[in-house]
């Protein structure tokens, strides 16, 4: 009853071509009702853009279903039903009410979720620029049709789900009639372009996420101090020591430096690369990103670099173990 498959198809089509705009039949953000429903039963704004169904219109089968359906909406829709529960269970009226008119609004309902609620929640694991969203309580409710953005991603795909563990069982029936030969060049894409596009989705979010995070400020945007610079800043009580030609600001950081307080004052204003970069220690990654975080200039030239068991300021027994060991 929801009109014939040349109608239902060119107002999809419209609707994957000109998804969430003016020209879209079912534009979610007219309003989730209007997506459902009201765009079927209110009179539209005249259509200003056109999809090709040549291909359709070429079909015999396809138009002889346009010509005739209102006929064939009514024999199969109602009648037929009706029919075989009366002939099989003696209930002419069970058959009309619910093989008929309660299938029909189910029927119908579940449908337009897709148009409706497919595009309000759900996911968007291969891209969020749309609001097609897969739904796995639209994908149970219509065998399948709910993971909606991946089918908007890759609309020549005859699967909507394509994980092992979605549920889909039109593709599996579809993939059935292949077997047997009733249906034939199925459309499959790449499983390497899928997981490129699923990756590149999650890698936006995780860019997102870590724009939200404190940031260093880039290195371009520091200022340059020459080593006489830096020594005099660290004679005016900055807490300053430098590291792979930046300088870093470690004054409220340094109570709180795991290798102890003496250790990390001993590289006030000077060079600590090479013990940063395990000439004492390996630092971790997370060390790295809290260093960075204190970068406030460039230097410009190398200056003193410091060894911690030449450094009289530090005991032994203040020095990491492992650096012992190699002593």
């Amino acid at each position: 009853m929801e009109g014939p498959i040349i109608w239902w198809a060119r107002e999809h089509r419209l609707h994957h071509r000109y998804t969430d705009t003016t020209e879209d039949p079912y534009n979610i953000k007219k309003g989730f009702l209007h997506a459902h429903i009201l765009w079927m039963v209110l009179k539209q704004r005249p259509r200003t853009r056109r999809v090709d169904i040549s291909d359709l219109e070429a079909d015999p089968i396809v138009m002889w279903q346009s010509r005739h359906f209102p006929l064939l909406a009514i024999v199969m829709g109602w009648i037929f039903p009706t029919i075989i529960c009366g002939i099989l269970f003696q209930d002419w009226l069970g058959g009309f009410v619910y093989g008929a008119i309660l299938k029909m609004i189910l029927t119908h309902q579940s449908t337009f979720f897709i148009n409706s609620l497919a595009h309000y929640l759900g996911d968007r694991p291969y891209d969020d620029r749309t609001t097609p969203r897969d739904n796995f309580f639209v994908a149970v409710l219509t065998l399948g049709e709910g993971y909606h953005n991946f089918h908007h991603i890759f609309p020549s795909d005859y699967r909507n789900g394509v994980r092992w563990y979605q549920y889909d069982c039109t593709k599996w029936a579809i993939a059935l009639w292949e077997k047997v030969g009733l249906a034939y060049d199925l459309k499959r894409v790449e499983q390497s372009e899928i997981e490129r596009a699923r990756l590149q989705e999650l890698q936006k979010g995780l860019d997102s996420e870590m724009k939200s995070l404190p940031q260093a400020k880039p290195e371009q945007s520091l200022p340059f101090v020459n080593a006489l610079e830096f020594k005099r800043l660290v004679e005016g009580g900055r807490m300053l020591i430098a590291v792979e030609g930046a300088l870093h600001d470690v004054g409220d950081f340094i109570a709180d430096h795991p290798g102890g307080l003496q250790l990390i004052k001993a590289f006030v204003g000077k060079d600590a690369t090479n013990s940063f970069n395990g000439g004492i220690y390996g630092h971790s990654k997370v060390a790295r990103n809290i260093l960075s975080l204190t970068r406030v200039a460039i230097l410009r030239e190398q200056t003193e670099t410091t060894d911690y068991e030449e450094n009289s300021k530090i005991p032994r027994d203040a020095m990491p173990a492992r650096y012992l060991e190699t002593r």
